[in-house]
């Protein structure tokens, strides 16, 4: 039995509409339904929520023979975690940016406040290119 099959049947099982179990779980009717029509997979926290409000276990839900509820589950947190990656980078940058603006103004020390702005970049854009690398 896939995962949208176990939620159909758990949330009938209730007496619980699609629009009721969304409403319980803050998400939108036409969520629950990508969700019963394996369309898309709830992430780890909607998820919990869920299991939750059927009364199923965590393992019934992970130990389905669908195994791409996991990979999707994976791929969504790892999206997140880009994204996260990808918002520290572009603060690291504005930071570095400016410090380098305030010291080209004041004329202090320019070659080593920009060989140091230079690396701190070079680490940003590695470490976001390794994010990128394993979404991939």
């Amino acid at each position: 039995m896939n995962l949208g099959n176990i939620i159909t049947s758990k949330r009938i099982e209730k007496q619980l509409t699609q629009e009721q179990l969304a409403k319980q779980m803050g998400v939108e009717k036409d969520t629950i339904a990508e969700w019963e029509d394996d369309k898309e997979y709830p992430d780890m926290d909607s998820l919990i929520v869920l299991a939750k409000l059927l009364d199923i276990s965590l393992d019934s839900l992970f130990l389905t023979n669908n195994s791409t509820l996991l990979t999707a589950i994976m791929k969504k947190s790892n999206r997140k975690t880009l994204q996260l990656a990808t918002l520290i980078s572009l603060i690291t940058l504005s930071i570095l940016l400016a410090i380098l603006l305030f010291s080209l103004l004041k004329d202090e020390s320019k070659l080593i406040v920009s060989i140091l702005i230079i690396i701190g970049e070079l680490v940003n854009l590695s470490a976001l290119a390794h994010y990128i690398k394993k979404l991939s």
